[in-house]
């Protein structure tokens, strides 16, 4: 739990969910903060994922609360989630590899003029909001030509133009080397200092 004393950005309260005669979550409490990193650590299995996918409308069908703001609200799919501002990067990437890094950052909100796609400023803006968070490569570029390390923080890029300000990293270090996962951190540590609230889950207890 945070030791910040401020009202949390979110607020989680007995969330529980079953698949049949399976509990999958039962009673979870959990709250998070603005600027907060919350590593949420445990086996597989634990169920770590479960409240994850709640957050982020992967799993509608859930008891309990959400409030975010101190407002309540209904994270009924991936779309509302989107609109509270929660995006998830899985752990299986979701980003489409035969496209480029710009159109996968603008996928669903290509800027248009003149009623077609307006590729110029589409590769500029995407360009800028990668250099903000001192990503530097060719947006021209197919995602799947990329590292994994690049698309990850590709895929986060892209959760942070949707105007997300909470973001859920699903074992995003679990496939990377030291030095990528080293390269990673610095990236949340830089969302941290903006005030980005994360949720880092990981079966690595070290």
């Amino acid at each position: 739990m945070s030791v910040d004393s401020s009202p949390p950005l979110l607020d989680c309260r007995a969330i529980g969910v079953r698949y049949g005669g399976v509990v999958a979550l039962e009673d979870v409490d959990f709250d998070l903060h603005a600027g907060e990193v919350h590593g949420l650590v445990g086996c597989n299995g634990a169920g770590k994922s479960t409240l994850m996918k709640v957050l982020a409308g992967a799993v509608p069908e859930y008891r309990g609360d959400i409030r975010l703001d101190g407002h309540p609200v209904r994270l009924s799919s991936p779309r509302e989630a989107l609109a509270q501002r929660i995006a998830m990067v899985y752990q299986e990437l979701s980003g489409i590899g035969a496209l480029s890094v710009a159109e996968n950052l603008f996928l669903g909100r290509q800027p248009t003029k003149w009623g077609r796609i307006d590729w110029g400023r589409m590769y500029r803006e995407a360009s800028a909001s990668l250099a903000e968070l001192d990503i530097h490569i060719d947006v021209r570029k197919r995602l799947d030509t990329l590292p994994l390390v690049t698309r990850q923080m590709v895929e986060i890029a892209r959760g942070l133009h949707s105007g997300a300000r909470i973001l859920i990293l699903d074992e995003p270090t679990s496939a990377l080397s030291l030095p990528e996962a080293m390269r990673l951190f610095e990236l949340i540590a830089k969302l941290k200092g903006r005030g980005v609230a994360m949720v880092f889950i990981s079966h690595f207890l070290e």
